[in-house]
């Protein structure tokens, strides 16, 4: 939604919980998401703190209010809830956390109420009654040239599919490209060669025509460059 690339690391994911019991379970996963969102750290926020990175806005649920018995009642929630109060606000609040209370009188469960959250600058939200997630979308040098890396990964990897390699094979691996692609080459080697199984790899003046294995002229970022990937014997 945001026109980040998949392959891009962010910085940074918060989640942001209505029910706090739910915060064991996050953080015992917190390597899977990080890894699945493609972040680099994972925060879980308590819903209070929700504010730092944009309000939410709330609306009645037409349905369940209306399986209550409370579908008249419902337009005049959604005209009060347009224009909310402070204090408005934080009754809202506490039966999206509680999972039930009392809105001006009026009974509610958590199923009433629909929040949507309008991040503020440099995040990204989405989320629904049980909690949010906000990712980081402001990307520095250092997330940059991790994205490049992670983006040759995907080159190299789709070259040993040419070479229909078995998946434990392992390669030597030579790259013809500009500085900039050389000092991320050095500087994310190891788990490029990890990544990879590429024990291997060079920064160097091949060509896509010439030497052993099999080459291919890519673009990432701009950035034209040529790799070469060779079985290691």
């Amino acid at each position: 939604a945001h026109k980040l690339k998949v392959r891009q690391p962010l910085r940074r994911a918060h989640v942001v919980l209505n029910d706090v019991t739910l915060s064991d379970g996050i953080k015992e996963h917190a390597a899977m998401i990080k890894e699945e969102l493609n972040v680099l750290e994972l925060e879980v926020v308590p819903y209070e703190a929700a504010s730092r990175f944009g309000a939410y806005a709330y609306k009645p649920n037409f349905r369940s209010l209306g399986q209550r018995g409370l579908g008249k009642k419902a337009q005049e929630l959604k005209k009060a809830w347009s224009d909310l109060s402070a204090d408005d606000k934080r009754a809202l609040d506490a039966v999206l956390l509680e999972g039930k209370g009392s809105y001006k009188g009026t009974d509610l469960v958590r199923e009433d109420i629909e929040a949507a959250f309008e991040a503020k600058a440099g995040f990204a939200a989405a989320g629904d009654r049980v909690g949010l997630v906000v990712l980081d979308t402001e990307i520095d040098d250092g997330l940059r040239d991790l994205g490049f890396a992670r983006e040759l990964q995907s080159q190299i990897q789709s070259v040993r599919k040419t070479l229909n390699l078995d998946y434990t094979a392992r390669v030597r691996v030579a790259v013809a490209a500009s500085p900039r692609v050389a000092a991320i080459v050095d500087k994310h080697r190891e788990k490029i060669a990890e990544a990879c199984l590429a024990p291997e790899i060079s920064v160097t003046g091949i060509t896509a025509d010439g030497g052993a294995g099999v080459g291919e002229t890519v673009e990432i970022d701009g950035e034209s460059l040529v790799v070469r990937v060779e079985p290691l014997k």
